[in-house]
């Protein structure tokens, strides 16, 4: 399966969601992480090999291929500009790698 990264790839990024957005909650606090604008992003997989197992991936277009079934990864169509399937403050983590760069310029 063809996959992607639109900025860099989580290895670049490795150290700053543990120093930075995870601030102390561990896979064992199974914390709701929300990434936005998730697209083909391999970044929820190698959470997962972290033990980080309770993800939603949320994005606007349909994937033009089968996104392989992940226990611990729930994929989502929808718009991160109307949430409106999520209570308020039931996301502990949200990522988003690119998506403001897509609000800015708009979509393709």
């Amino acid at each position: 399966m063809p996959t992607h990264e639109w900025l860099r790839d989580f290895a670049s990024l490795d150290l700053f969601p543990s120093k930075h957005i995870f601030s102390g909650r561990t896979p064992q606090s199974r914390p709701l992480i929300l990434h936005i604008g998730s697209g083909d992003s391999t970044i929820p997989y190698e959470l997962i090999k972290r033990g980080y197992i309770n993800q939603i991936c949320l994005d606007f277009p349909p994937l033009l291929y089968p996104v392989p079934a992940v226990v611990g990864v729930i994929w989502e169509l929808g718009d991160v500009q109307k949430m409106l399937a999520f209570p308020d403050r039931s996301i502990d983590i949200g990522l988003s790698k690119s998506t403001l760069d897509v609000i800015i310029r708009g979509s393709p």
